[in-house]
């Protein structure tokens, strides 16, 4: 069975500042739906806001039409990654893999080097990777990416892409990251927050009109 995925009318202001303008965002099993913009623009922001780590005036989330309100029913259907690391420094990998169930993760070859190391003696790359595997493999029916992309190799992103592709089968995922030709590449669908609001991006000739992008990418 298909999920759908919805937010819609999310509202946020700082103080007198507002950054985010009656703002819908949908997703569904197999689809990978991408959100790019400035720093600032309030992606992030968005994210914890779906996830239920930051409070909006009237955000309505909703599962198969459901409404989900409380962070607890909403981590039940969503797990997200922060761009903030998140692992316990003094805790070897192999034994974080077990805490989060994530024994599947053993065998994984981008994730064996790393088994008997502790996230304080990782570099940021490699804490990433980390991060972003047990993300990715949580049994989740959405999964909200921020900045996954941060610290990796080309190899080592191409190998997240293909992981991505692969489970996107059975579950849905919204990601932001600048490093736009892989997100380019991995997305279904393309939004661009700016000025407080989100508009979907449907064609080459929409982005290049964003002069936001290297002109490669749009061409």
């Amino acid at each position: 069975m298909d999920n759908i995925l919805q937010v819609d009318s999310v509202e946020k202001s700082f103080g007198d500042q507002k950054l985010l303008s009656d703002i819908y965002l949908g997703c569904k099993t197999g689809q990978v739906v991408a959100v790019i913009g400035r720093n600032g623009s309030g992606k992030s922001t968005l994210f914890k806001i779906i996830t239920g780590l930051e409070k909006s005036v009237h955000p309505f989330v909703s599962i198969n039409d459901r409404p989900i309100n409380s962070s607890s029913t909403i981590s039940k259907f969503i797990n997200y990654l922060p761009q903030h690391h998140f692992l316990p420094n003094q805790i070897r990998v192999k034994t974080i893999l077990k805490l989060v169930n994530c024994n599947r993760l053993f065998n994984h070859k981008l994730i064996q080097p790393f088994l008997n190391n502790k996230p304080k003696d990782l570099s940021g790359g490699q804490l990433r990777l980390i991060e972003v595997l047990i993300t990715l493999y949580q049994p989740k029916a959405f999964t909200i990416l921020d900045e996954p992309f941060n610290g990796l190799s080309p190899l080592v992103i191409d190998e997240i892409c293909l992981s991505i592709n692969e489970m996107k089968a059975r579950k849905g995922f919204i990601l932001s990251d600048h490093r736009y030709e892989d997100v380019l590449k991995v997305s279904d669908r393309l939004f661009y927050l700016n000025n407080r609001h989100l508009k979907e991006i449907k064609s080459n000739k929409e982005l290049k009109g964003l002069s936001y992008l290297p002109d490669y990418l749009t061409n």
